[in-house]
């Protein structure tokens, strides 16, 4: 095709016009950012999708209406969620990962909360390596685990697993520190605790209930079976169901009871091993034992084997 003289007069203011922005430098951008839907990102390398979504950790990402990429290398999706510590993730609604460093000391960092409002490492420093995972699950303490719904390990290296409801079941509660809470309703708060099964409560130290409705109050003392209480240190029982309540006392069969009243002293070093025999009822029966069924003592350092006895 021609040009004529006039469509060249014509087209050239143009064509020196983009050469001109072409050549033109441009200015610098934001390390690589990248933003869609009213979201901000403002730091090196990060990303922001989502209504009022802020990223401003290094290498950050932040998806979701109002979520929140604060640490470097963190990681907030969904709505409302925060991502706050270094490499810290948080998935889920109003999900929170992690914390601002309050001190220089060991400010928190890779904690990683899944779930509708889970919080793992939020309430201070030194609560790294935390994992919470299932709808309002916590895990706020250093290398703390807690997995289902309202399940809770708050003590360092506790581990809560089971879920919840919150109306008649409540959430596994691992509170103390390297306890371990693992069913419904379950709670470990004795330091290296062990609650194993719906409802089971170890609530001294080393101590462990294996069981539904176990129930285990002092220290190095445990409870295997269904529905057993034991209170008292170095004491044990296996059945279903014993009541211990005495120091170095052990039950083995079922329906047992150490010391009905619970008074002190009455219930220690006393061994039973049968069904339904009572011990330290009325009085003190510390240091007897039982082989048996159905047998009574009230009476100290008492030997009874048989069945249907009674010592005073």
């Amino acid at each position: 095709m021609r040009v004529s003289r006039g469509m060249l007069r014509t087209l050239l203011p143009a064509v020196v016009a983009c050469c001109t922005l072409a050549l033109m430098p441009r200015p610098a951008a934001a390390q690589d950012t990248a933003v869609c839907s009213a979201g901000t990102a403002s730091g090196p390398y990060s990303t922001s999708c989502g209504y009022d979504s802020v990223a401003s950790g290094q290498d950050s990402t932040a998806v979701g209406t109002g979520s929140v990429a604060a640490g470097s290398n963190s990681m907030a999706l969904g709505t409302l969620s925060e991502a706050v510590g270094t490499d810290s993730i948080a998935v889920g609604t109003s999900s929170v990962s992690g914390t601002a460093a309050i001190s220089a000391v060991t400010p928190t960092s890779l904690t990683t909360a899944l779930g509708w409002s889970a919080q793992a490492g939020t309430t201070g420093d030194e609560e790294s390596n935390a994992t919470a995972v299932g709808s309002f699950a916590q895990a706020n303490a250093l290398n703390a685990t807690a997995v289902g719904a309202l399940a809770q390990a708050n003590a360092e290296g506790a581990i809560a697993l089971g879920g919840g409801d919150d109306v008649t079941v409540s959430g596994p509660n691992a509170s103390g520190s390297y306890s371990i809470a693992i069913g419904s309703s379950s709670a470990a708060s004795g330091q290296t605790s062990v609650a194993l099964g719906f409802n089971a409560n170890a609530n001294g130290t080393n101590a462990v209930a294996v069981g539904a409705s176990n129930t285990v109050t002092g220290d190095n003392s445990g409870a295997f079976g269904t529905g057993q209480t034991v209170d008292g240190s170095g004491s044990f029982s296996i059945g279903d169901p014993n009541t211990v309540n005495g120091n170095n006392s052990f039950a083995y069969g079922n329906n047992n009871t150490i010391n009905t009243t619970n008074t002190t002293n009455w219930g220690d070093s006393i061994d039973v091993v049968g069904s339904s025999n009572t011990l330290a009822s009325t009085a003190n029966a510390a240091g007897s034992a039982v082989l048996g069924n159905s047998n009574t003592v009230n009476a100290t350092d008492a030997i009874a084997i048989g069945n249907s006895i009674t010592v005073t």
